[in-house]
């Protein structure tokens, strides 16, 4: 159950900082290959569109941060 596994995860600093690396690669990772499609598909090139999926990188990572710190914190 989730509070099984909240109970496993609560409080490990090696589960967080796996979470941690997981959200920094997901936040590199997801806005490359988003900027491919948006490119591909929709033709959206140049700052606009870099600047667009740098912030979205961002905001992954601060929600990602958020979302292992409190399952570290639970």
């Amino acid at each position: 159950t989730a509070g099984e596994i909240l109970g496993r995860t609560a409080g490990n600093l090696a589960w967080f900082g796996f979470y941690v690396l997981f959200v920094l690669a997901v936040s590199i990772h997801a806005p490359i290959g988003l900027r491919t499609i948006l490119r591909e598909w929709a033709g959206w090139r140049g700052r606009s569109c870099d600047l667009a999926l740098a912030l979205f990188a961002v905001l992954l990572f601060v929600l990602g941060l958020r979302a292992a710190w409190a399952v570290y914190a639970a």
